[in-house]
């Protein structure tokens, strides 16, 4: 730290203490100029650059002077006594202003926040007024590790009869980490009876004067007592008025000394809020203008009801009784504006970050897919820092969302929950209050948690409420019963942020994975040799492309890895330096199904009604889901093969028949998918394997077994072409056609060739099943899992 020797040095009129000429951010210690006797926890220094205007600015816009000035000479409150005042014209705050008891025989009146949103805007005043550089230049000379300005207060006074020290210590012995900071803001300057307008004593004995000066403000630390020297302005209608600002290191050894001096409205006098203050305002990468807010609160009520008693207006009129007993409800639930927690942090973000930006329009687009989470390094090495929120900025706010505006009142006849559930927390209705306690929370948690800590980056566009009765289920305590359901769809209001990511709400066990690379080729060569062929025998010159029989009906090959891709490539792709993945295998087992079985699909899907069917949406949402949407692309109907039909013994035959072929178990298929194309539908070119399935429990889906379920003519349509391997199957009843979603060598790369399409029909109707295998477990995975 560099030093600074001070030459212009004076003495205080009454010959007490040396003073320099000091600049703007100078600390010089309060010295005694008898024996050059110094206090380390009291000191001068030289004001920021604009921080007294804009603190007169503050007072004066918000009617602070005004209302201190009536008080002194129109209407003095009672010594010892204090009133609530809303003052401000166009955003309203809140005030406790307070006369000091009668032993101070003095007229002074003290003015304060009276809630946390006050407070704060008056930190965002002091970072206006420059006051960063003074509390950095505080730090470093006395060896703090970290500040925070816990309180602010205006004191006014016009006359006071006794100028003996009679005030207990401002701050009790807090191991020189808790200090205050007094700023003079208006000082008269004609016929002052005294030119020391603060009187000063230590612990050793050491007292004085000490002058108020323009620009020029005093610190005062540990057992340092102060007062106002005997004076009396009233006759020159003078005021003098002072802004004192609190601050700390705040930490095991000074919290309690600076509880012990709390006895106001606010700040409370408790540990948890002040140690939610801990390291905001210095130290690190915080100071007031990059204020990061205070950590989320857990403090608690005393008393049962409070929420009742906000609404009732018992905290601004019973002090002992409810402010204090009712701390959380008090400070957070009252005059509650949704949003405003999270607004007011962007608000005050750091307007001249020129590296938060995207580097490519395409960032918001990939991050409205949710990308940002999914896939933090591709977004990280497009340079989507600023659609990503992985960097913050005012205009962040755009993009930032809590989700859906929150219902404070659910008629328990509309709760989705309810209506399933006979559970104790379905059947509590929580108050409206503490529905609030929730959002407040769910707000604090978002600013201090997730949009300050590195860990949370890849989460933070995703991480949101979902549903607008979030609030009121968390309230029931459903975050903790449902966690997985509520991480799913309610992660912001069960504060747990990171549960929006499958790969945290969903682990993934890869042991289970029932196939890795090259196994696919070992399936088919085993069917090829369950009928009766050497698959020893086979290679590019003697490919299997014949028909056998096999236990389950006559398997013929119509693709395979040994097949001349050369025949399949365009002439542009022969010359081109593109390497083409190998040819998947591709085989229909005709008379796979029987009649009766054909026959029994065909009905279970009448019965259980057909709908439009929906095809994978080209993109996925925010929270990195993929919706199903009714396409253009897709016209066919469906229904699904559950319930009765899923236990009807005929069916679980045929789905034992696939599980015999496949040696994957019937856990890892989805339902039976039933379809039916009638004149004129159809599903244009599409692929069975879904990106977003790889980071689902159940993992990739690796075959489709389609199973014709009828017979069409070549006039009527109807086939599954395959465009790429220059194939169409022709619909027969009772004939299943087998192909794979992914790579024989890597099972979870999709498989270009096998892109396909449902040609339409004509003059008929279509009916068919599809059965889709995955990688792992299907059947017993959450709802909240599946993605």
């Amino acid at each position: 730290l560099e030093c600074k020797i001070f030459t212009e040095i004076y003495v205080t009129n009454d010959n007490t203490f040396l003073s320099p000429s000091l600049d703007s951010n100078d600390l010089f210690p309060i010295t005694s100029k008898e024996n050059m006797q110094f206090d380390p926890k009291l000191w001068k220094f030289g004001l920021p650059v604009g921080l007294s205007n804009t603190l007169i600015s503050y007072i004066e816009n918000n009617g602070i002077y005004d209302e201190l000035r009536h008080l002194l000479y129109d209407d003095l409150l009672d010594a010892g006594s204090g009133i609530l005042l809303t003052l401000g014209t166009n955003d309203k705050k809140r005030y406790y202003v307070e006369r000091l008891s009668a032993d101070w025989e003095s007229n002074e009146h003290i003015i304060y926040p009276a809630d946390e949103k006050t407070h704060e805007d008056l930190l965002r005043v002091l970072a206006e007024g420059n006051f960063d550089h003074s509390l950095d230049r505080i730090g470093k000379i006395m060896g703090l590790n970290h500040i925070a300005v816990y309180h602010v207060a205006f004191t006014a006074m016009s006359n006071a009869a006794n100028g003996d020290i009679s005030s207990p210590y401002t701050i009790p012995q807090s191991g020189s980490k808790a200090f205050s900071a007094i700023v003079p803001l208006f000082i008269p300057t004609e016929n002052r009876p005294s030119t020391n307008v603060l009187v000063v004593e230590n612990a050793d004995g050491m007292r004085g004067g000490v002058n108020f000066e323009k620009d020029i403000g005093v610190i005062i630390g540990d057992s340092v007592k102060h007062a106002s020297p005997e004076c009396d302005l009233r006759a020159m209608n003078g005021i003098q008025l002072a802004a004192i600002l609190y601050f700390a290191e705040i930490d095991e050894e000074s919290a309690q000394a600076i509880i012990s001096s709390l006895d106001h409205l606010f700040p409370p006098p408790d540990e948890v809020w002040l140690y939610a203050q801990v390291k905001r305002h210095w130290g690190g990468r915080n100071n007031l203008r990059n204020n990061p807010g205070r950590l989320p609160l857990s403090i608690s009520d005393e008393i049962y009801g409070c929420h009742h008693l906000v609404d009732e207006g018992k905290c601004d009129t019973d002090y002992e009784e409810v402010a204090l007993k009712c701390l959380r409800s008090c400070l957070l639930l009252k005059d509650y504006i949704e949003g405003s927690y999270v607004e007011e942090f962007f608000k005050n973000l750091p307007k001249d970050d020129a590296t938060c930006v995207d580097q490519t329009p395409e960032c918001q687009v990939e991050a409205n897919n949710g990308l940002c989470m999914t896939d933090k390094t591709h977004m990280e090495e497009k340079g989507c820092h600023y659609s990503c929120l992985y960097c913050l900025a005012p205009t962040s706010a755009s993009i930032f969302s809590m989700g859906e505006s929150q219902l404070l009142e659910v008629d328990p006849d509309d709760d989705d929950w309810q209506e399933d559930s006979t559970d104790d927390a379905s059947r509590y209705i929580p108050t409206e209050g503490e529905i609030i306690d929730v959002m407040t929370t769910a707000e604090e948690y978002m600013v201090n948690v997730v949009l300050m800590n590195e860990e949370y980056s890849h989460v933070r566009l995703s991480c949101r409420n979902y549903d607008e009765k979030c609030s009121y289920w968390a309230a029931q305590g459903h975050c903790e019963d449902a966690a997985g359901w509520m991480g799913k769809h309610c992660a912001a209001a069960c504060l747990n942020c990171l549960m929006i990511d499958p790969e945290n709400r969903c682990p993934i066990d890869y042991n289970s994975n029932v196939m890795g690379p090259g196994d696919l080729s070992i399936m088919f060569e085993r069917w090829l040799a369950e009928s009766g062929q050497d698959p020893s025998l086979f290679s590019i010159d003697n490919p299997p492309n014949g028909t056998y029989d096999h236990p389950f009906g006559k398997l013929s090959v119509i693709s395979s890895p040994y097949d001349d891709m050369e025949k399949l490539l365009t002439e542009e792709e022969k010359g081109s330096d593109e390497e083409f993945q190998p040819l998947p295998w591709v085989v229909s087992i005709d008379g796979f199904l029987s009649e009766e079985e054909c026959q029994r699909l065909i009905e279970y899907g009448s019965t259980q009604g057909y709908e439009r069917s929906s095809a994978y949406s080209s993109e996925t949402s925010v929270d990195g889901f993929v919706d199903f949407l009714q396409s253009d692309t897709r016209t066919s109907m469906n229904s699904w093969c559950q319930d009765e039909c899923a236990a009807d013994p005929l069916i679980t035959g045929v789905i034992r028949r696939m599980v015999q072929m496949t040696g994957i178990s019937a856990e890892n298929y989805e339902d039976l998918q039933l379809v039916r194309y009638e004149n004129g539908q159809y599903y244009q070119q599409h692929h069975d394997f879904a990106q977003n399935h790889a980071r689902a429990q159940y993992g990739p889906r690796l075959l489709t077994f389609f199973l014709y379920l009828n017979d069409l003519s070549d006039e009527q349509g109807g086939g599954t072409k395959f465009d790429h391997l220059k194939f169409t199957a022709k619909p027969q009843r009772g004939m299943a056609l087998i192909w794979p979603s992914v790579t024989n060598e890597d099972p979870y790369e999709m498989d270009e060739w096998t892109w396909h399409e449902a040609l339409p029909v004509s003059n008929a109707v279509k009916y068919g099943a599809n059965a889709w295998i995955h990688m792992r477990n299907y059947q017993d995975v959450e709802e909240y899992c599946r993605i």
